[in-house]
């Protein structure tokens, strides 16, 4: 950093300026990975036929897979808010968290290749925003 020598202003210098853009565009990019993966997963789960044709009733409680997706909502909306307010600490939690989720038994829910493998994408992704 150059500091002039009126009022003490400071710049930053180009290398610093370059490093600080590709450094906002990787975590931009993973971070878009990382939503597209968190919407892709579950839509392609919820394209699948349901196992049992049933309808809920209004009194039923929420299933599992319910308020598995609502955690998982929640840990997005972290990482979402930590960009939005440069808080990097925040965004590191909700990836952190994200990546924990995806471990768990409840997100493998298809038992394929291309699911264990868009999963371990999701996992890579969550761990280039720590």
């Amino acid at each position: 950093m150059l500091v002039s020598g009126n009022r003490g202003a400071t710049t930053n210098t180009p290398t610093e300026d370059s490093t600080m853009k590709s450094f906002e565009r990787h975590l931009a990019a993973g971070f878009v990975t990382l939503i597209t993966l968190a919407v892709v997963v579950p839509g392609l789960l919820m394209s699948r036929p349901p196992l049992a044709a049933q309808e809920p009733s209004v009194g039923d409680k929420p299933n599992d897979v319910s308020i598995f997706m609502r955690a998982k909502l929640g840990h997005a909306q972290l990482v979402m808010e930590g960009l939005a307010l440069a808080d990097y600490d925040l965004i590191a939690r909700g990836s952190h968290d994200l990546a924990l989720a995806s471990q768990a038994s409840s997100w493998e829910v298809l038992q394929t290749e291309d699911y264990a493998r868009q999963s371990r994408e999701f996992r890579r992704a969550c761990e280039s925003l720590r």
